[in-house]
Order: C-alpha cells, then sequence, then structure tokens
C-alpha cells in the first residue's frame, strides 16, 4: 500500500482547490506547501504559468518520491522542512499553493511564516482539512 492509494481526499480537495481559482494568476515563484509525493505539484505545472517552483515537505521520503516523479521538469527546488518554520527569505514568494495543512499542529506559526516569504502583493491559495486528535 502507498501513500498516494490512501490519499484520495487530499488528492480532490487539492484538485477542487486548484480548479477553482485562476491558476494563469500563479506567476513568478510559486511554493507548493507540504507538497507530499507531488500529485499536486504535477498538476500546478500543467495548469499555471509560474517561471520557478518550490517543492516544500518536512518528509524526506515524500520530497524524493516527488523529484523522482517531476524529474523530467525544470525550474523546480527541493526543499525538506517543516511548514512551521519555513526556510525562506522574506519577501521571496510570488503565490503559495497550500491544501494540507492538516499536519500542523501551530497554524499561527505557518501562517506567520507564509506571510514573512510572501512578496507584498503575493497570494495564498490554500485549504485546510480538519482532523480530530483521539485520545485514548
Amino acid at each position: 500500500m502507498t501513500y498516494d492509494s490512501v490519499a484520495g481526499l487530499q488528492r480532490t480537495v487539492g484538485k477542487e482547490l486548484l480548479h477553482s481559482i485562476d491558476a494563469a494568476k500563479l506567476t513568478g515563484t510559486l511554493l507548493d506547501l507540504g507538497c507530499g509525493t507531488g500529485f499536486l505539484t504535477g498538476e500546478l505545472l500543467a495548469y499555471s504559468s509560474h517561471e520557478t517552483t518550490i517543492a516544500l515537505d518536512i518528509a524526506l521520503s515524500m520530497l524524493q518520491t516527488t523529484q523522482s516523479k517531476l524529474a523530467d521538469k525544470r525550474n523546480i527546488s527541493y526543499v525538506c522542512a517543516d511548514a512551521e518554520h519555513l526556510p525562506l527569505a522574506g519577501q521571496s514568494i510570488d503565490s503559495v499553493f497550500q491544501s494540507r495543512l492538516q499536519w500542523c499542529s501551530n497554524l499561527e506559526a505557518v501562517f506567520t511564516g507564509i506571510k514573512r516569504a510572501l512578496k507584498p502583493e503575493g497570494q495564498l491559495v490554500f485549504r485546510h482539512l480538519a482532523h480530530k486528535h483521539c485520545t485514548n
């Protein structure tokens, strides 16, 4: 069983989000925050006209899968990092695409980092999947 085989909800939400926006407005440097296995990164590359993509994920194995899937694509940087501690320069990103924040426990830190990294006219496109914590 692979991650992609059980990530149907994430794929559906991500694709709905992508199709609900004007992807032509995603220009310049685009950050796919929490890229996972690169499914939506590939979709973003097909639907938008941005110049550079940064695929970022906290899990190295996910990032390596993305890199393998997109090996024939150009202008992609791969960054293994935590969304709660973005290692990106201030005002360096034109657009952030995010549909997978369910693993983040400190959303304030995530959005503070995004705000810092976005250029003044930059845009954030996101949808949050909430999850419930279970305890015994």
